[in-house]
């Protein structure tokens, strides 16, 4: 059924956008529906859980279970459910209730139900948990003593005096004496009492402590002091008698060794240990070289190997001279026990037999044959162990190496010292391996220090490389390839012929190219030997090219040679002016004497004779010069009589003259 002035009379513009259409007066129109009659409207039937009585009224779905909508007792229409999600409630049932199971039921105000409020008023830190309040304390003479789930009246009951904080209990005044309530030191509300009834105990003093003295002193749970519990382990019929623990006796294999009061151990002991073996007092003690053991009637020993059970001890039988072979037997004064036989000091026992300790036929107590050297010695026998004795004289000392009696001097194979043989022919001498005939010894053998491989020495091997070498016992030497030569000769020489000749630092040989006075090169000549060739530096000249290895260079202070030779230098007396060269030895001749004054650049050189030089009726002589004139002086190249030799400076006619010795020299 529509509402007046629905849908085509214009009233749907009264609507509020987001209302689904639904008039202002929708309420009034839904309590007008009936409970059958199928109202309607714009959005459809009103009565789904999509839409129960008003457009967009949802049943709640989300925590309500078996949502309906169904008209109420008072003909409205209302959301109804079967039941709610856990910890949920349905706290506001209204119509049209699409809110549902909307209440949590574990806060302190709905407490496992809608309404149900936690007390705050004598309760402390309240909480809902597990569908009850819950408190962490009461107010000062309160005490919770209804707790009944969900307990929402907290602590409701007044409590004080004896009763001391406990619900329906007070302070116990049966065994306990001046009960009062007071607090612990951490404050706690307690029953504290002066003293106890005789055999009674306080032995649980957890607050309140109400039941106070209430623990019997002859209890075998608590005989003669709280904690004191008799034993039940090990021990039978458990009772006490108000001081001491007792029991009618003691499992097997167990005693109650120690009965000091109040005896709560009871059958402690083991009467198979070694401590209580068999009884109480029974103390087990391992001997010396043997362990014990408790069988529970007694100790057993056992003892090492090579020991015998004596008495309470174990001892070797062999040795002991109050045991000796067999237990009890003693050895007289000054004997002793020796492999299980009494026998005299300086003897032991060797078969049955008492033998001297000194004898190589039995020595020690192995009763050993002790074995002698095939020459130079003899075997002893010293404190129980063989040994030997090696001969010594002037003439030869002896040493054990062995087993054997050696010289060490001239023994082969100890040769100075035990187990140093000597090997590869070489023989001892003087306690030093040596090899005959001057040869050395390497790597164990004796050989030629002549060979090439061991030229000198062990380690000497001369070089086969671009030669043939050969050693005269201390050094190598060499026939060197062509091209090679040996220039390195210091013994012993190994490295051979490894410098090649064709270059010009060795050039046909060891030496190098003479590089001051031009600029070298090295050459084979048409014979295949390696030379030296030279582009002189200027103003010299290599006058012997043809005598390989031409090592000395442009060796002439000359341009042009004489043949193979260096043209003659010669001096023209004059110093302002170079001395001149040319093929001609050097000597006062009349040849040179003309060389010198052309050489100057003089004029007019020719030769002349001055007249008697000296005393003439003394043995004067004349003087023979050739003359010449140069920048306007005379200059006299004498080469015969008293000044030969000398250039005379002459004034006048430019004419042989007599000179003087103190006149410059020429050659």
């Amino acid at each position: 059924m529509l509402a007046e002035g629905a849908a085509g009379d214009g009233a749907a513009s009264d609507a509020e956008p987001g209302d689904g259409g639904m008039p202002e007066d929708a309420d009034d129109a839904q309590s007008t529906l009936g409970a059958g009659d199928g109202g309607e409207s714009g959005c459809g039937p009103l009565t789904t859980i999509l839409n129960c009585g008003g457009c967009g009224v949802s049943c709640d779905t989300t925590r309500s279970l078996g949502a309906a909508c169904a008209a109420s007792d008072a003909g409205v229409m209302t959301c109804t459910y079967t039941g709610c999600a856990s910890g949920y409630a349905d706290c506001n049932p209204a119509a049209p209730d699409a809110d549902g199971c909307d209440t949590p039921t574990t806060t302190t105000s709905n407490c496992a139900g809608c309404g149900n409020v936690c007390d705050t008023t004598h309760s402390v830190g309240a909480t809902c948990s597990g569908g009850t309040c819950v408190y962490t304390g009461c107010a000062s003479g309160y005490a919770d003593c209804n707790t009944t789930a969900p307990d929402t009246n907290g602590c409701e009951t007044q409590v004080s005096g004896t009763s001391c904080n406990e619900c329906g209990s007070s302070c116990d005044t049966t065994h306990s004496m001046g009960g009062a309530c007071g607090t612990n030191d951490a404050g706690a509300a307690t029953c504290t009492y002066t003293g106890c009834a005789s055999g009674y105990a306080d032995c649980n003093t957890t607050p309140p402590n109400t039941p106070g003295c209430s623990t019997s002193l002859s209890s075998i749970t608590a005989c003669a002091g709280c904690g004191n519990a008799c034993d039940t382990t090990h021990s039978l019929g458990a009772g006490c008698n108000g001081t001491t623990c007792t029991y009618t006796g003691c499992a097997a294999g167990w005693a109650d060794c120690s009965e000091t009061a109040p005896d709560t151990n009871g059958c402690e002991s083991s009467l198979s240990s070694l401590s209580t073996c068999g009884s109480c007092s029974n103390v087990c003690t391992p001997p010396a070289n043997g362990t014990v053991a408790c069988n529970g009637t007694g100790c057993v020993v056992t003892c090492n190997t090579g020991y015998t059970h004596c008495g309470n001890t174990c001892t070797n039988v062999m040795t002991d001279n109050s045991n000796c072979g067999t237990c009890g037997t003693t050895c007289g004064s000054g004997d002793s026990c020796s492999a299980g036989k009494c026998c005299a000091s300086g003897t032991h026992n060797c078969g049955g037999t008492c033998d001297s300790n000194t004898s190589v036929n039995s020595c020690g107590s192995s009763c050993t044959a002790c074995p002698a050297p095939s020459a130079n010695g003899m075997a002893t026998c010293s404190g129980g162990t063989c040994g030997i004795t090696c001969n010594s004289s002037y003439s030869a000392t002896y040493s054990l190496c062995g087993g054997e009696c050696v010289n060490e001097k001239t023994d082969d194979n100890n040769c100075g010292s035990c187990n140093s043989p000597c090997t590869g022919g070489a023989t001892c001498n003087n306690g030093t391996c040596t090899c005959p005939g001057g040869d050395i010894s390497c790597s164990g053998s004796c050989v030629s220090k002549s060979s090439t491989t061991t030229c000198g020495g062990c380690s000497n091997v001369c070089s086969t490389s671009n030669g043939t070498p050969s050693c005269n016992g201390t050094t190598c030497s060499y026939t060197c390839s062509a091209g090679y030569a040996d220039c390195n000769t210091t013994a012993p020489n190994t490295g051979g012929c490894s410098t090649q000749t064709n270059t010009t630092s060795a050039c046909g040989g060891c030496t190098a190219c003479n590089t001051t006075t031009g600029t070298p090169s090295c050459a084979t000549t048409g014979t295949g030997t390696n030379t030296c060739t030279y582009a002189c530096n200027s103003g010299r000249a290599d006058c012997n090219v043809a005598t390989a290895p031409d090592t000395d260079g442009c060796e002439c202070p000359t341009a042009t040679c004489c043949g193979t030779g260096c043209q003659t230098e010669h001096s023209t007396g004059i110093s302002s002016d170079a001395d001149y060269y040319n093929c001609t030895a050097t000597g006062t001749n009349e040849t040179n004497a003309t060389n010198a004054c052309t050489a100057v650049g003089a004029t007019g050189c020719a030769a002349s004779t001055s007249g008697c030089c000296g005393i003439c009726f003394l043995g004067g002589q004349s003087a023979s010069s050739v003359c010449g004139t140069l920048s306007g002086t005379c200059y006299c190249w004498q080469y015969s009589g008293p000044a030969a030799g000398h250039v005379d400076t002459v004034t006048g006619t430019c004419s042989a003259s007599c000179g003087s010795t103190g006149d410059p020299s020429w050659n």
